[in-house]
């Protein structure tokens, strides 16, 4: 902070003024940087709130199967599959597009999402808590595959995009 002429403070930021809330000057860059930034926002959100939905329902699906002795396990499952998921990204990644990796990953979330929900339906053929807790463990990798790869392939836009997914992230 400096002191400047008048014995005001300058903190680096500026003075407040209503110029700042003119439109032209809050949205200074092309339309397409607004589109992909909250196209990062939503892809983020879709990509962390299966993660989030079944970390805060672990209560609820323990009690449904009547297993509240092994709550932990829910949490457990959503996160072991991750460090894998991650590492073979890492492996894929010059075998296979970022685009194809994602694609293939897209498949695998929404079926796990899928077969999780008919896993916790009772009276489907897969009702059990177990079946549950391995479709958790494919949706967690599969989440944090998805993660891994969607970063990966941010690096073709501008760096202020990652600011998008973290705040999707952050609504999840």
């Amino acid at each position: 902070i400096q002191a400047v002429e008048g014995g005001e403070r300058d903190d680096g930021a500026g003075a407040w003024s209503w110029d700042m809330l003119d439109p032209k000057k809050v949205f200074d860059k092309p339309g397409s940087y607004y589109r992909n930034w909250f196209a990062c926002l939503l892809i983020g959100t879709i990509n962390n709130l299966a993660y989030v939905i079944v970390n805060s329902s672990a209560q609820s699906l323990t009690d449904t199967f009547d297993k509240g002795n092994l709550l932990g396990l829910v949490p457990a499952a959503n996160v072991t599959a991750g460090v894998f998921a991650q590492s073979l990204n890492t492996m894929l990644f010059p075998y296979i597009t970022a685009k194809g990796r994602i694609g293939a990953n897209s498949m695998v979330f929404f079926s796990a999402l899928a077969l999780l929900g008919i896993s916790a339906y009772p009276g489907s053929f897969l009702y059990s808590y177990w079946s549950c807790l391995f479709f958790i463990v494919i949706l967690g990798g599969a989440c944090s595959f998805g993660e891994s790869a969607i970063l990966g392939y941010l690096h073709k836009f501008p760096p202020q995009l990652v600011s998008g997914w973290s705040t999707g992230t952050g609504c999840a």
